[in-house]
């Protein structure tokens, strides 16, 4: 009889595990910690809740584990990170939504979800808002296509699914031999003119002993950075220093106004963002949720 019951509480409970899809199983130890995640039970399209992130003027966290203070860097964020999955063909399955607060007079885009490989500093793949208009990057091979307007995005949920492969080898259902990616809104294909790549996404100097051993993981929720432009374009009459970050890895540097934006008592504040996701998953099966595979255009390619 105990044992029926063991048995009968396992069941449940992976029941009830299967139903939640979610796939953060930590906070990126950068993200700022109070009040910027909570679990939404009203509002949501699956399972018992959807994850709701906010942040907030001067919210921003300091890594433990990379020694970097967004707070010093520019930055600010909340994010979560789903477990690493090793293999080249990769599928990913959200639902995220934002409402009409989202600040979209901003000029520099802010990143809701993008995918890394183990110790490299820029994303494979990213998806982020810019003017509030979602953009889609693949960030390694330097291509970026806008997905939709703020417009169809706003005040509703939107569903996407995106597949990616980073392997040299070309996709068997793709006619053009160098797509390497594709991106449905709604369960319908959208042409979008990025991810193609003689090479796959992922160069080959990045294929190291990480890479195999780790995979990739997915980070969400909401993470922006060089926030001092906007804060100065909003506060013009400041004087600042500028400030140079050098990403020495990948030989870059990128300009802003100040490193140090959230100490600056400034007239205008930087404006508050909110997310919701729901239905989030991440798959190497093959096509795991039966999408319509002949209804992609594979004419075009990237030029």
């Amino acid at each position: 009889m105990k044992m029926l019951a063991v048995f009968i509480f396992v069941l449940f409970y992976s029941i009830v595990a299967r139903a939640e899809n979610i796939i953060g199983v930590e906070f990126n130890d950068s993200s700022a910690k109070e009040n910027t995640y909570s679990r939404d039970y009203e509002f949501k399209i699956e399972g018992k809740f959807s994850e709701k992130f906010t942040l907030k003027h001067g919210q921003c966290g300091y890594s433990k584990a990379s020694r970097q203070d967004d707070c010093l860097r520019d930055r600010g964020r909340i994010e979560r990170i789903g477990d690493w999955k090793r293999g080249n063909e990769h599928w990913y399955k959200f639902s995220f939504y934002v409402d009409e607060t989202w600040p979209t007079e901003l000029e520099y885009k802010t990143v809701i979800i993008q995918s890394k490989v183990k110790g490299a500093t820029d994303p494979t793949w990213v998806l982020q808002l810019e003017h509030g208009n979602l953009v889609l990057s693949f960030n390694q091979i330097k291509q970026h296509c806008k997905i939709m307007d703020y417009n169809d995005i706003a005040n509703r949920w939107v569903n996407v699914t995106l597949y990616t492969n980073l392997a040299d080898k070309h996709t068997k259902w793709f006619k053009n031999e160098k797509k390497k990616a594709q991106i449905w809104i709604d369960g319908t294909p959208k042409k979008a003119f990025c991810g193609y790549s003689e090479s796959g996404l992922v160069p080959d100097k990045l294929k190291t002993k990480n890479f195999k051993k780790y995979g990739q993981s997915i980070r969400y929720g909401i993470y922006h950075s060089y926030v001092s432009r906007d804060l100065y374009r909003l506060n013009p009459n400041i004087t600042l220093p500028g400030w140079k970050d050098t990403h020495s890895d990948v030989g870059s540097s990128i300009e802003s106004m100040t490193n140090d934006p959230w100490s600056i008592d400034w007239e205008i504040l930087y404006p508050t963002k909110n997310i919701w996701w729901d239905d989030m998953q991440h798959s190497t099966a093959k096509n795991p949720w039966d999408m319509n595979l002949s209804e992609i255009d594979n004419i075009h390619s990237y030029e």
